[in-house]
Protein backbone atom coordinates (compact mmCIF):
# COMPACT_ATOMS: atom_id res chain seq x y z
CA UNK A 1 0.00 0.00 0.00
CA UNK A 2 1.10 3.51 -0.73
CA UNK A 3 1.49 6.20 1.87
CA UNK A 4 -1.22 8.69 2.54
CA UNK A 5 0.11 12.23 2.54
CA UNK A 6 -1.92 14.82 4.34
CA UNK A 7 -1.41 18.48 3.70
CA UNK A 8 -2.62 20.71 6.49
CA UNK A 9 -3.39 24.32 5.87
CA UNK A 10 -3.94 26.50 8.89
CA UNK A 11 -7.20 28.33 9.37
CA UNK A 12 -5.79 31.32 7.55
CA UNK A 13 -8.51 33.71 8.58
CA UNK A 14 -7.29 33.29 12.16
CA UNK A 15 -3.63 33.15 11.14
CA UNK A 16 -3.90 36.37 9.14
CA UNK A 17 -5.69 38.13 11.99
CA UNK A 18 -3.27 36.95 14.66
CA UNK A 19 -0.28 37.85 12.47
CA UNK A 20 -1.64 41.31 11.68
CA UNK A 21 -2.28 41.98 15.37
CA UNK A 22 1.50 41.85 15.82
CA UNK A 23 2.12 44.60 13.26
CA UNK A 24 2.13 48.37 13.70
CA UNK A 25 -0.85 48.79 11.34
CA UNK A 26 -3.38 46.02 11.90
CA UNK A 27 -6.03 47.33 9.48
CA UNK A 28 -3.61 47.85 6.58
CA UNK A 29 -2.08 44.42 7.14
CA UNK A 30 -5.49 42.75 7.27
CA UNK A 31 -6.80 44.53 4.16
CA UNK A 32 -3.64 43.70 2.23
CA UNK A 33 -3.42 40.03 3.13
CA UNK A 34 -7.10 39.23 2.72
CA UNK A 35 -7.01 40.25 -0.96
CA UNK A 36 -3.55 38.92 -1.80
CA UNK A 37 -3.30 35.74 -3.86
CA UNK A 38 -1.71 32.93 -1.92
CA UNK A 39 -2.49 34.26 1.53
CA UNK A 40 -5.28 31.74 2.08
CA UNK A 41 -2.80 28.85 2.03
CA UNK A 42 0.31 30.57 3.40
CA UNK A 43 1.99 30.09 6.73
CA UNK A 44 3.41 33.05 8.68
CA UNK A 45 6.61 33.19 6.60
CA UNK A 46 4.54 33.21 3.41
CA UNK A 47 2.39 36.04 4.74
CA UNK A 48 5.57 37.99 5.43
CA UNK A 49 6.79 37.44 1.87
CA UNK A 50 3.43 38.58 0.51
CA UNK A 51 3.70 41.80 2.52
CA UNK A 52 7.25 42.38 1.24
CA UNK A 53 6.05 41.97 -2.38
CA UNK A 54 3.20 44.41 -1.74
CA UNK A 55 5.56 46.91 -0.07
CA UNK A 56 7.95 46.67 -3.03
CA UNK A 57 5.15 47.22 -5.56
CA UNK A 58 3.73 50.19 -3.65
CA UNK A 59 7.18 51.76 -3.28
CA UNK A 60 7.84 51.38 -7.00
CA UNK A 61 4.42 52.91 -7.78
CA UNK A 62 5.17 55.87 -5.50
CA UNK A 63 8.56 56.40 -7.17
CA UNK A 64 6.94 56.42 -10.59
CA UNK A 65 4.47 59.09 -9.45
CA UNK A 66 7.30 61.14 -7.92
CA UNK A 67 9.33 60.94 -11.13
CA UNK A 68 6.27 61.94 -13.16
CA UNK A 69 5.72 64.95 -10.92
CA UNK A 70 9.39 65.93 -11.15
CA UNK A 71 9.14 65.90 -14.93
CA UNK A 72 6.12 68.21 -14.97
CA UNK A 73 8.06 71.39 -14.28
CA UNK A 74 8.07 71.43 -10.50
CA UNK A 75 9.72 74.45 -8.93
CA UNK A 76 12.88 74.26 -6.81
CA UNK A 77 11.01 73.77 -3.52
CA UNK A 78 8.80 71.07 -5.01
CA UNK A 79 11.80 69.33 -6.58
CA UNK A 80 13.61 69.25 -3.22
CA UNK A 81 10.53 67.87 -1.49
CA UNK A 82 10.00 65.27 -4.21
CA UNK A 83 13.68 64.28 -4.11
CA UNK A 84 13.50 63.86 -0.35
CA UNK A 85 10.40 61.72 -0.70
CA UNK A 86 11.99 59.66 -3.49
CA UNK A 87 15.08 58.97 -1.36
CA UNK A 88 12.86 57.52 1.38
CA UNK A 89 11.11 55.18 -1.05
CA UNK A 90 14.46 54.17 -2.53
CA UNK A 91 15.70 53.37 0.97
CA UNK A 92 12.70 51.06 1.44
CA UNK A 93 13.59 49.26 -1.79
CA UNK A 94 17.31 49.06 -1.04
CA UNK A 95 17.27 48.37 2.71
CA UNK A 96 13.91 46.93 3.71
CA UNK A 97 12.79 44.81 0.75
CA UNK A 98 15.91 42.62 0.42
Amino acid sequence: MGRVVCIWFPNNENLIESTCKRTPNYNLCLQTLKVSPGSSTAYVSGLGLIMVKVMKAKSNDALKIIHDLQGKGAGPKQRRALSSCASKYKAVLIVDVP
